[in-house]
């Protein structure tokens, strides 16, 4: 299945339409729902290689909120993007990230002695999907 040739109705919900996938390969965190950013800007072509060999373009960039608690800022605008992921890379640069054989926990460091929850992403197949922010 490729990210860019598969139909957007061909995606099993999970959150979202498509849902996020929590990417662990992905430099930036991508969308191909302009919809979904908030006040998207035009950028200088960006070219993302695709896990399946391809090349495309991202064109816009800007900021998209995933639920209270849970932004993500510098999401690139992929036109022929199927699906929305979730750099893990950018996300642990702010979050502590807790695994388990099922789920994957946003915590964010609040202070030294204190966490606040605000997200978790559910397995399926192999796959890290965003299941929803944590309502505080």
């Amino acid at each position: 299945m490729s990210l860019i040739d598969t139909p957007k109705n061909g995606y099993d919900k999970l959150s979202g339409n498509p849902p996020w996938i929590l990417n662990s390969g992905a430099l930036n965190h991508m969308t191909g729902e302009l919809n979904l950013m908030k006040n998207a800007k035009k950028i200088q072509l960006v070219l993302i290689d695709l896990p399946n060999g391809a090349v495309t373009e991202a064109t816009q960039q800007r900021f998209v909120v995933l639920g209270r608690g849970v932004q993500l800022d510098k999401v690139l605008y992929v036109p022929n993007l199927h699906c929305n992921l979730v750099s893990i890379a950018k996300v642990a640069k702010d979050c502590e990230l807790l695994f388990d054989f099922f789920l994957m926990i946003f915590v964010l460091y609040r202070t030294a002695t204190s966490r606040t929850l605000i997200g978790v992403g559910e397995q399926r197949d192999r796959v890290y999907y965003f299941k929803g922010a944590i309502v505080r």
